[in-house]
């Protein structure tokens, strides 16, 4: 588990820290107060994927994608990865953090030469006419202790953009073999669903499933998906999915049963999929009542501890930072096991509630978003 988190130069920061992280971390703050930001830099720092991939990932989920001149290639700007949007060569992207373990660093910059070394990886769409020498490159460093420093070098197009070819394909995050996971949404489409579900059907964690469906409809006795329809639909949301519901015969689609249930049904699929890993939730408590968010948490805490899964998820909601200080209040929580970090992008460092600061504030009535 990452145990804090430094940032410079990325997006709104100019440098932030998180000095001490939980097993859950809820992150709150003002709109674009840089909440989804931290996500970002967490997910580019634990990721193992190339990260230009997951950069332009990121960008594509954000709409920051362009249009290439050749129609076969896209083009990543990577400007709006640096604080104020200034890309020279002194203003390095680096984000750090200390695991249990080791600390991992990961740096972006712009770079005028070659650096040729074994370890350098390049990327880009150009063919080697248009490499000039005097075109500025993007460098990413990878650093982790005991291993070989990775490096990742593109050449960048006269607008400073990473261009790409389109058959490199921008897969979900959902979808990667690697040590965190990203949910950018509760959202999820009916083929990530079907993939994820494909991972627990008659294993211990079906159950967790099915519990969570009972937060929302307690009549439910079986989840599943119908793969003959998703592989039909494609890519559309509470498609494919059917219940077996108690004191009816046959099976009910879950997409006549409510967005909730759909969303807390691609939510706890992530969650029981990000066993030993970091996972990553934007928005968590979009299109979830109020009334559900304590059983939600609970799920998620018992989940997290039997899985050993770091949780890192961002709200705007009162009732989302309340229902997790019930949670605390109702078990022997250790302080440090549940926080929530206030992030503002003008301070250097958050502003941190342990679990029992947490309690505290919510039986006050003190506001800590």
């Amino acid at each position: 588990m990452l145990q804090s988190l430094e940032i410079e130069n990325f997006r709104q920061f100019s440098h932030f820290t998180i000095p001490k992280l939980g097993r859950i971390n809820l992150l709150t703050g003002k709109n674009n107060s840089g909440k989804t930001s931290v996500l970002e830099a967490i997910y580019l720092l634990m990721t193992q994927e190339h990260p230009a991939q997951i950069m332009t990932e990121l960008q594509f989920i954000r709409g920051e994608i362009s249009p290439a001149a050749d129609p076969q290639k896209y083009a990543s700007e990577i400007i709006h990865f640096f604080h104020n949007r200034k890309t020279t060569s002194q203003n390095i992207i680096k984000i750090s953090g200390l695991s249990n373990t080791y600390q991992k660093e990961l740096t972006i910059q712009l770079v005028m030469d070659d650096r040729k070394t074994d370890s350098v990886i390049t990327f880009d769409a150009f063919s080697e006419d248009f490499r000039e020498p005097t075109r500025p490159k993007i460098l990413i460093n990878r650093k982790k202790p005991g291993s070989k420093d990775i490096q990742y070098v593109g050449t960048l197009s006269p607008d400073r953009e990473i261009i790409f070819q389109k058959s490199g394909s921008i897969q979900s995050p959902l979808y990667q073999d690697q040590d965190v996971d990203f949910m950018i949404s509760t959202k999820a489409t009916s083929q990530e669903a079907a993939y994820l579900y494909n991972e627990v059907v008659l294993q211990p964690t079906e159950n967790l499933v099915l519990e969570a469906a009972k937060i929302l409809e307690p009549k439910i006795q079986r989840i599943a998906p119908r793969y003959v329809d998703i592989e039909r639909i494609g890519s559309i949301p509470k498609q494919g999915f059917f219940a077996k519901v108690e004191g009816f015969d046959e099976i009910i689609p879950l997409a006549s049963m409510g967005d909730g249930l759909w969303r807390i049904l691609g939510l706890v699929l992530v969650l029981v999929s990000a066993k030993n890993k970091i996972l990553l939730i934007d928005e968590i408590d979009t299109g979830f009542h109020y009334s559900v968010m304590v059983d939600l948490w609970k799920l998620i805490w018992k989940t997290s501890k039997e899985l050993d899964i770091q949780v890192f998820a961002t709200t705007h909601s009162r009732d989302c930072w309340e229902a997790l200080g019930e949670v605390i209040a109702m078990n022997e929580i250790p302080s440090d096991e549940i926080m929530l970090h206030r992030i503002d992008s003008s301070r250097s460092t958050s502003i941190t509630f342990t679990s029992q600061q947490l309690v505290i504030a919510a039986n006050r009535d003190l506001e800590v978003r």
